[in-house]
Parts: C-alpha cells; sequence; structure tokens
C-alpha cells in the first residue's frame, strides 16, 4: 500500500521556461511516464499548476495541489502534497523522469529491507537524485516538521538525520530531463527500447 506525490511545479528555466511536464519521450508527456509509473499507489498527488486531462493520460483520479508560494520549491511542494496521502509508504518523483517505472519495486525493496530504514533514494550516475525517492509517511511528515517552513532548503536536507537505503542506479532509471539535451537522449534511449532485437 503506497501513494505518490508528484512534483510537477518548476520553472524549467534550463527548458526555456516551457511546461516541461507536457513534453512528449515516445509520444507520450513526461508527467504521464511518471504517473503511470505510480499506477498502483492508492493515491497520486501532483503538486503543481493543474494540467489539461490529455498531459495525463490513462489515468484521472489525481489530486492536485499547489505549494504556498506557487513556484517556491520542491520542500514546499512536498509540504502541500503530503496532507493529501495516508498511505504508510509515499513515492516522491518529479515529472521528469521518463524510464522512473523499473525503479518503483527496487526503491519499495529497499524501504523495506532494513526495519530502521525509512527513506530510499535512487543514486544515478554517481549522485543521488533525492527527488526519486521512497519514504516511510510518518517519517517525512516529522522531518518536514522540524526543518524551517521558508522553503528554500536543498532537497538533500530531508536525508540527512535519517536512516537512508540507497539504490544503485546504472540503467538510468533516474535520470531526469532539465535540459532539451537531456530530453533528447531520453527520446533516442525511448526509440533504441521499442526498437526489434534491441537490448
Amino acid at each position: 500500500m503506497f501513494d505518490a506525490i508528484v512534483l510537477a511545479g518548476g520553472q524549467a528555466l534550463r527548458l526555456g521556461g516551457v511546461d516541461k511536464p507536457a513534453q512528449t519521450v515516445d509520444g507520450i508527456t513526461l508527467l504521464s511516464r511518471v504517473v503511470d509509473a505510480v499506477s498502483a499507489a492508492q493515491r497520486c498527488v501532483i503538486v503543481g499548476p493543474r494540467r489539461d486531462p490529455a498531459v495525463l493520460g490513462s489515468r484521472v483520479d489525481v489530486v492536485w495541489a499547489r505549494e504556498d508560494p506557487p513556484g517556491s520549491g520542491p520542500m514546499n511542494a512536498l509540504r502541500a502534497g503530503l496532507p493529501h496521502t495516508a498511505a504508510p509508504i509515499v513515492f516522491v518523483l518529479p515529472a521528469d523522469l521518463p524510464f522512473i517505472a523499473a525503479a518503483i519495486a527496487p526503491l519499495a525493496a529497499a524501504l523495506r529491507s532494513q526495519h530502521h530504514v525509512v527513506a530510499a533514494v535512487m543514486r544515478v550516475d554517481g549522485y543521488d537524485n533525492y527527488l526519486a525517492g521512497a519514504w516511510k509517511r510518518a517519517a517525512l511528515a516529522d522531518t518536514l516538521r522540524r526543518l524551517p517552513r521558508d522553503g528554500r532548503g536543498a532537497v538533500r536536507t530531508l536525508y540527512e538525520q535519517v536512516p537512508t537505503a540507497v539504490v544503485h542506479d546504472p540503467d538510468g532509471w533516474s535520470r531526469d530531463c532539465d535540459t532539451w539535451a537531456e530530453l533528447s537522449a531520453a527520446r533516442r534511449q525511448a526509440e533504441r527500447r521499442r526498437t526489434p532485437g534491441d537490448r
């Protein structure tokens, strides 16, 4: 049993301010790919401006929330999304991870592997993607309460004082698309994946 918070309120400055979650990879929007990745969630909360249903793909039973003030960053986005969740495990994902579906099971397994672990995070290309993770909900709520409410803190501060499991990601499941080059690379990767005989 889990819920999911999808962060979709960024300004996409390195993409010239376009609506990044509405960009497509293999004909499917980034937002739809992430929402579909957590299709088993009891509740999917999208934090950001409300999008046209066409951007969402097949799932329509989502909850929309907005960080306060709008555009004030992922910490405030988590504070806006968490009250809409209730499941004991909460996935936290940005809306620009086109291949994150393959990481959901490993994240959940890492979170459950040791009793004392309360968070799990993806490590790709040698760094931790702190916005691609899973939390025990009570621990995330407690951590957010203890941090300053101005929303300015780096997301990594969430993990600094909690037992965290690292999931290594050699296949790039948790690579994001912050630039046009990264988005183009994701599109090429998706094309290769559907090429017959390609492994």
